[in-house]
C-alpha cells in the first residue's frame, strides 16, 4: 500500500547508484563522522548496492536496516 522508504537513495541520490559499475569489487561505508562502517565485496556492484538501496523493512535484517540508515558515504572500488 504505502512504499518503503529508501533512506540512501535520499541521501546518495540516483546519480551515485547509475554511476556504479556492474563490475566486482569492493564497497566501503561511512557515517556522518566519517567513520568506517562496513567493508563489502561483490561480484557485481551495482546490483549489490541496490540491494541496500531498496532495503525493504519486511524483508531484511534490523541490522542491515540500521546500516542503511546510518550510511552517509559510499567509496566504490572496482
Amino acid at each position: 500500500m504505502f512504499e518503503h522508504p529508501k533512506p540512501l537513495l535520499t541521501r546518495l541520490g540516483a546519480d551515485f547508484f547509475k554511476a556504479v559499475p556492474p563490475c566486482p569489487g569492493v564497497y566501503l561505508m561511512f557515517n556522518d563522522a566519517d567513520r568506517l562502517l562496513y567493508v563489502g565485496q561483490s561480484s557485481n556492484l551495482r546490483v549489490r548496492l541496490g540491494t541496500y538501496k531498496n532495503a525493504n523493512p519486511n524483508h531484511v535484517p534490523r541490522k542491515v536496516l540500521r546500516l542503511v540508515h546510518s550510511v552517509a558515504r559510499i567509496n566504490i572500488e572496482p
